[in-house]
């Protein structure tokens, strides 16, 4: 009988691995581990929480099929919180072996409409999602964000369900947080040392959402290119998409993208006093796209007049009819990843956006009846208070001795910076510098792509400079970006705390970090 249990647990896969006899036998495991997750089933952390399944797993194991094996055995645990009827947050809790915990707890942001638990991700070098964060010894928690995608650009689920926005706006990640450290409490018998969120896009947005409504819910937050006003970025990346939209004369062909993202590097790579392919100055750059216009006719190395018009449409933004800017244009410097290039119809997060949230009918025609000034301030005024976290107010956050280290790629094709830079400058005004200083780091990093990639240096992993801010009081300083070319460091960059900016101190190698130095922004 017990040989037949054991070949029937094996065909269910790994993920019933940890109940067999193998788990008590796996190195660093318990049996009070294993009684201790046993406990598990059924636990309620609070009253609209219930752990749905605790399972002992053990190595080799893989949560999907895109996430890498785990070399530590982990109590996995499984749950549902309903805080509100309609609302239905799935989440997991990952918890190391007690020999094998450091202590810490650390929440899991997630990216785009999310709709996942996060097993694996990265971003600018830092591995995120459960797998990463169990084998670097931390407790755990990701959530879906109280929604299931059918696919990736998925929104129907907010279609008159409104307390399923309110989860994805910013509920669920305190929800799951809450229940998160309660079980790791619970699990461990002793209180959590430090706790820390990582998260990139949407992610690194909740990590901002995080710091302004939940102020004490983690030690130090970690957000990366943080969609933090998802109403302003669709809003935005509407009007760049319906600037080529117009007609087809307007529509810019994918393959120009090579052409005009080269045109933007030769002339604006040397703006900051160094040609060497990175755009570090987007900001001083007037770009010309008469220089890469069609004398005649159209072809594929050249736009036409109204492509022209249209690209510069997208760089600019839109405006109000009184003049007023309505949405960030995108950067220069981003074009080669720019998604909406060669559309003729809305698609993809924002063209979703306004037909599944905004509007909640998958009838809607954008392109028909789509008025943009009056269609945001719609927007806004029925999602912005779940949505777009504005509050620049972050004194609760620094009170409870919560520390932040934002970063945004200058180079992003999916989210223009803009808001990430006016968002730091704006907690500046309400608390002055030298009060920002002790708490709040930002990095604008040159030519890098969302969350990670680019022509420029771009891998670094800010966890260990966050721990010993949040732990030990050591402010990050001398942080250093790095490229990586087939697993080959081929250059390095100082990472620059904004406003300042890397500059060539006229001297040395040009591809090392040593041979710069951070100065503020002429």
């Amino acid at each position: 009988m017990r040989k037949s249990l054991l070949l029937c647990a094996a065909a269910i896969g790994p993920l019933m691995s940890g109940a067999t006899a193998a788990a008590a036998q796996a190195p660093g495991v318990s049996e009070e581990d294993m009684s201790a997750c046993a406990a598990l089933n059924g636990y309620r952390p609070d009253s609209w929480t219930t752990v749905t399944r605790a399972t002992f797993v053990t190595p080799p194991f893989s949560a999907s099929e895109r996430s890498k094996p785990l070399s530590k055995p982990i109590c996995r645990v499984e749950g549902v919180s309903r805080p509100e009827p309609g609302s239905e947050i799935t989440f997991e809790v990952w918890l190391p072996a007690r020999n094998g915990w450091n202590g810490r707890f650390q929440g899991i942001g997630g990216g785009g409409n999310s709709g996942a638990i996060i097993y694996e991700s990265n971003a600018a070098g830092i591995e995120r999602g459960l797998r990463a964060a169990a084998e670097a010894g931390f407790a755990a928690v990701s959530t879906d964000n109280g929604h299931r995608l059918k696919s990736e650009s998925d929104q129907s689920w907010a279609i008159h369900q409104p307390q399923k926005v309110v989860d994805m706006g910013f509920r669920a990640i305190h929800v799951t947080t809450v229940a998160g450290k309660d079980i790791t409490r619970t699990f461990y018998g002793r209180e959590i040392d430090y706790s820390y969120w990582i998260g990139c896009s949407q992610g690194g947005g909740k990590g901002i959402m995080n710091a302004q409504r939940w102020p004490s819910d983690y030690n130090g937050i970690i957000a990366g290119a943080p969609v933090f006003q998802w109403t302003r970025a669709m809003a935005g990346i509407t009007a760049a998409a319906l600037a080529q939209m117009k007609s087809p004369k307007t529509i810019i062909p994918a393959s120009k993208r090579a052409l005009v993202h080269n045109a933007v590097i030769e002339q604006c790579d040397k703006l900051d006093g160094l040609k060497d392919g990175i755009l570090s100055r987007p900001d001083k750059c007037s770009f010309d796209v008469k220089t890469i216009e069609c004398k005649s006719g159209d072809a594929a190395d050249c736009l036409t007049p109204a492509q022209g018009e249209a690209l510069m449409q997208s760089y600019a933004g839109a405006r109000r009819k009184n003049g007023e800017q309505l949405t960030d244009g995108y950067a220069l410097g981003a074009e080669h990843g720019w998604p909406f290039l060669g559309q003729d119809a809305p698609g993809q997060n924002w063209g979703k956006f306004w037909s599944e949230v905004v509007f909640e009918d998958q009838s809607h025609d954008l392109l028909k009846s789509l008025q943009l000034e009056r269609d945001y301030d719609y927007a806004m005024k029925k999602l912005g208070w779940a949505y777009d976290a504005q509050n620049p107010d972050l004194s609760p956050f620094k009170r409870a001795g919560g520390k932040l280290m934002v970063f945004h790629g200058e180079a992003d094709p999916l989210i223009s910076p803009r808001p990430s830079n006016e968002y730091f400058e704006a907690v500046t005004g309400v608390l002055g510098s030298e009060t920002v200083a002790g708490f709040y780091q930002y990095y604008l990093v040159p030519s890098m792509n969302h969350c990670r990639g680019g022509i420029g240096p771009s891998n670094f992993n800010l966890l260990p400079a966050m721990q010993a801010w949040v732990e030990k009081g050591v402010r990050p300083a001398n942080l250093t970006a790095s490229q990586v070319v087939d697993g080959q460091v081929t250059r390095t960059r100082p990472l620059c705390a904004y406003p300042t900016v890397a500059h060539y101190n006229g001297a040395g190698d040009v591809n090392k970090a040593e041979s710069f130095s951070c100065k503020p922004r002429d």
